[in-house]
């Protein structure tokens, strides 16, 4: 049964059986697409029920089209990104840019470490050619459902579902790397595929259809979108919010009418003042109990404003991905091919690079492209160069923190080779840049003062810079082509 029937028989009745099967249908689709965008499969677990309870939320107005593989798609995409915020998405990104890196040269490693870029490939391809792979791949669809969901032949279905292949192939060669043309039968596909847990399928039902017919949907989905750690401390702040505070003004108020009862009796009465005094005491502690739920109260309305900030900033990213061809967009578009020029020319000129270019980070290449010259040879050899300086300052200043802790360490005696500094580095370096340098002094840090007792042992290119380093500065010798030469000193 088409999607378009289903989701009309809910929209029309609400019918249980009807949402399962459109979950049943698609939600290896969604959870296999919020793994690969989320490399967790509890926080995809999480993503998946998100998108179904908007598609049952949204029933009336999709049910014109035959199949919501697509719809489901993006609104996945989209929650995954809402979800992948501070430093969650910047480490997400930075793993991604290592494993694109560091591809193999073939083999079944060369797909996988296409994975993480195969919805943004997806995304390039128009309605129907993306709706033709999801269908084909991600949902293992025959070829004739195909067709019929797009209003086509199986013939032309095939075709289409070829071209797909062949602008993703492109789609991939264009950034670098050495596929053979996409087929049916590629692993890309099968690495790509997740399983949803078998449990997985009834949750969404029951949560979507939960999630539609109570008065309080916008609180289920709010909850929903919290990560399990959030939930948890909103309800403890809720249950601490609302039912201590009753408790204790009770308790309170009891304890006040005991208090006064033992002040009024009269002395000769009174056996002791150890009771009155005990009833004080928890008076006094019962005040501070009320102070903590007061505070914890302003802890939850914390929470609940940084779930509106949240939310607030996934109506930012819906509106930054729709100007898609914003200024800002494509100057961020032309920096990162500059990028990619430049780590191909160091690809192709292996003699060029040096060690120390592991330290630069996402950032320090960006900022490098904004000032690189890529229309001679002599632009480029300069760019290269800077980038070069760049990541030997990085290194200098490393290695500046490792002396230090060395010397402390050994009771402020430098080491008699460079070597015995690797321990100390944070993060660590390779050896082979360690050995690009030497040591022109040992001793004492006494003995050494403020001289530059390591230097580099040679320039790479004639463009390049010789660094001469102490504890506390370094230097800076810049060699031409003319061959003179300009010395800049830098104090740490």
């Amino acid at each position: 049964m088409g999607d378009n029937i289903l989701l009309q028989e809910f929209a029309a009745s609400r019918s249980e059986a009807a949402f399962a099967a459109l979950v049943r249908q698609h939600i290896n689709l969604v959870f296999a697409t919020a793994c690969r965008q989320l490399g967790n499969h509890s926080l995809a677990e999480e993503v998946s029920q998100t998108v179904f309870v908007s598609l049952a939320r949204k029933a009336g107005s999709l049910g014109r089209h035959p199949t919501v593989a697509g719809w489901l798609h993006k609104a996945t995409l989209l929650e995954c990104r809402r979800v992948l915020r501070t430093e969650l998405r910047r480490q997400h990104r930075e793993q991604v840019a290592v494993a694109l890196g560091t591809v193999s040269a073939a083999g079944v490693s060369v797909w996988a470490s296409l994975v993480p870029m195969l919805d943004e490939a997806l995304l390039q391809l128009n309605e129907k050619d993306r709706l033709a792979v999801l269908l084909r791949f991600l949902e293992e669809k025959p070829l004739c459902e195909v067709g019929q969901a797009l209003g086509a032949s199986e013939d032309a279905a095939q075709k289409r579902v070829a071209r797909a292949l062949s602008q993703m192939t492109g789609f991939f060669r264009q950034r670098g790397f050495a596929v053979p043309a996409l087929t049916a039968s590629a692993p890309l596909f099968a690495a790509a595929t997740h399983a949803a847990p078998a449990a997985l399928a009834c949750t969404v039902v029951a949560v979507s259809l939960a999630g539609t017919t109570t008065s309080s949907t916008l609180t289920i989905l709010t909850l929903m979108n919290m990560t399990k750690l959030k939930l948890a401390a909103v309800s403890a702040l809720m249950v601490a919010a609302i039912t201590v505070p009753i408790y204790q003004q009770s308790r309170l108020r009891q304890l006040a009418a005991e208090n006064s009862q033992l002040q009024a009796l009269p002395a000769e009465l009174l056996a002791s003042r150890q009771e009155r005094d005990e009833a004080t005491n928890r008076l006094h502690l019962m005040q501070d109990g009320i102070d903590r739920s007061r505070r914890n109260a302003a802890e939850l309305a914390r929470l609940r404003g940084e779930a509106a900030r949240l939310r607030n900033a996934a109506q930012e990213l819906a509106s930054l991905k729709a100007a898609s061809g914003s200024p800002t967009q494509v100057a961020a578009r032309d920096l990162a091919a500059i990028v990619e020029l430049l780590k191909k020319r160091f690809e192709e000129l292996p003699e060029k690079r040096i060690p120390e270019l592991q330290l630069l980070s996402t950032g320090d290449w960006l900022q490098q492209a904004q000032n690189a010259d890529m229309g001679s040879d002599i632009g480029v050899r300069k760019s290269l160069s800077e980038i070069r300086k760049n990541a030997k300052n990085k290194f200098a200043n490393l290695l500046q923190s490792a002396l230090k802790e060395f010397a402390d360490a050994n009771s402020g005696q430098l080491p008699t080779d460079l070597s015995q500094v690797a321990p100390y580095f944070k993060p660590p370096v390779d050896n082979e840049a360690l050995a690009r340098y030497q040591l022109t002094q040992t001793g004492s840090l006494t003995d050494v003062g403020q001289n530059r007792f390591v230097k580099e042992k040679a320039p790479v290119d004639d463009y390049d810079t010789l660094f001469e380093i102490a504890l506390n500065g370094v230097r800076v010798q810049s060699v031409t082509p003319e061959a003179t030469s300009t010395t800049t000193d830098e104090s740490r």
